[in-house]
């Protein structure tokens, strides 16, 4: 398949978590970052253990001249979170990311898990009048498991981070798949630089910036529309 040619905002993520990571003492793989300069998630096969590849390469450019272009595969990377309250592992599925071997920390585009309808909030807690444990995390409803699972963020500097592991390959062909969450979509391409992100945000809003009253179907309607040829 011909390689796709994008210019990623990874360019200043990939400047931005190099730095940050180097001055934590920790093991590859111990984070995984939100960055909403990234436009698609990114794992590492140090951080992630890869189970697909999507046979769609990917160009991407530097975040200045001298560092240059680089061509990467799209892959499903799983990540292994432990979940302090009960002790359990789920297998976090990162589909249609790109695979940087040299990263340290595997980063998630936040609109890349909203768009499948995970909830992604990133006010840390501390600066919220009235915080709730919904505010700073990762919020997933899935009917396979009991309850919602509330993914808790925690700050490294200014950037949202949650501790995650790889988990070799035999640990993954032995778990249950009732805890496998995807947390981005494994079938419908995902295509960050389409415009309907634009117009769907702008049809929030009236002429006075006022905010358009939806109903429920629709906004679900709405969340599948960044995927092409789900919503006409």
């Amino acid at each position: 398949m011909a390689s796709v040619s994008r210019s990623l905002r990874l360019k200043h993520a990939i400047k931005q978590s190099a730095r940050s990571v180097a001055s934590v003492k920790s093991v590859p793989g111990y984070f995984t970052d939100l960055d909403n300069h990234a436009n698609q998630c990114v794992v590492s096969e140090n951080n992630a253990l890869i189970t697909n590849d999507f046979n769609v390469p990917v160009t991407v450019q530097g975040y200045s001249k001298s560092t240059g272009t680089g061509q990467y595969n799209t892959v499903t990377g799983v990540v292994a979170y432990n979940q302090l309250k009960d002790g359990r592992t789920y297998y976090l599925h990162i589909h249609q990311a790109l695979n940087i071997p040299d990263m340290k920390t595997n980063l998630l585009c936040p609109n890349q898990l909203r768009a499948i309808g995970i909830r992604v909030n990133d006010e840390p807690k501390h600066l919220v009048p009235e915080p709730t444990p919904n505010h700073h995390a990762i919020t997933i409803n899935e009917p396979h498991i009991e309850e919602e699972l509330i993914i808790a963020l925690r700050i490294r500097g200014v950037t949202p981070f949650f501790h995650t592991r790889k988990p070799t390959q035999e640990e993954y062909d032995d778990s249950n798949p009732a805890y496998y969450i995807d947390l981005t979509a494994q079938e419908i391409p995902w295509e960050p630089d389409d415009d309907d992100f634009g117009d769907s945000e702008g049809k929030m809003l009236d002429h006075n910036d006022e905010i358009i009253e939806r109903d429920p179907l629709s906004a679900g309607r709405s969340t599948m529309r960044l995927f092409k040829g789900i919503v006409g």
